[in-house]
């Protein structure tokens, strides 16, 4: 059993690194190796992990009713095993697939129901997330206002837990906002932040590299 376990751990770790190079197919192959193991040992919560995982792939690969039916997976284990972390995570997951599709108002209801839950169970990363992805929804729709308030959520959340990632794509997202707003000089600060957190971003990348190479 703890072989399996550890095989099925390689093999997702695999599928990440793949995916951090936009191998998706390769990552896509490993996720698949994995979630085989987990089923034979009949480990449901690690097999919800992984349907996500799988539901990311296809994101990336624009195969969203793929992305979709994956993270309805994780969704039903995640009701079935009462695991909320893993519930409000998938929720932020599902309604960007649907934003993504273009269905706005599925992803504004999906995302809205993950807001409480990571609230009080998830993370402070999907928190933020869940934030991003309701403003994301909002600026697709045109309601630029509520897109704003989600945003500055957002950024004040992922400023404080140092998610530069998050931090990055939401002043981007807001930047457009402004400019949308005709404010300007607000679009201008938020477009130089974001230029100021992606350039320590690649440095920071550029730096682990070095040392994995000494190493």
């Amino acid at each position: 059993l703890q072989l399996k376990i550890h095989t099925a751990t390689a093999a997702v770790r695999v599928g990440y690194a793949e995916m951090g190079m936009e191998n998706y197919e390769d990552a896509l192959e490993y996720f698949n190796r994995a979630l085989h193991i987990y089923n034979t040992i009949d480990d449901l919560v690690h097999m919800g992990h992984t349907y996500s995982d799988i539901g990311n792939v296809h994101l990336e690969l624009g195969n969203y009713d793929a992305a979709i039916e994956n993270y309805r997976k994780t969704l039903d284990i995640a009701k079935e095993k009462e695991v909320p972390i893993m519930r409000g995570y998938v929720l932020v997951n599902l309604g960007k697939a649907y934003n993504k599709k273009g269905n706005y108002d599925k992803a504004l209801s999906i995302l809205s129901e993950g807001l409480p839950i990571n609230r009080n169970h998830g993370t402070k990363d999907d928190l933020a997330l869940n934030f991003k992805q309701l403003g994301n929804t909002h600026k697709q729709k045109g309601d630029m206002n509520k897109a704003l308030s989600y945003f500055n959520k957002s950024i004040a959340l992922a400023d404080s837990i140092g998610a530069a990632e998050i931090l990055s794509e939401s002043y981007l997202s807001r930047t457009e906002i402004y400019a949308e707003l005709q404010q300007f000089q607000n679009a201008y600060l938020d477009q130089k932040k974001n230029q100021f957190i992606n350039d320590s971003i690649f440095t920071f990348k550029k730096s682990q590299q070095i040392e994995e190479l000494r190493t």
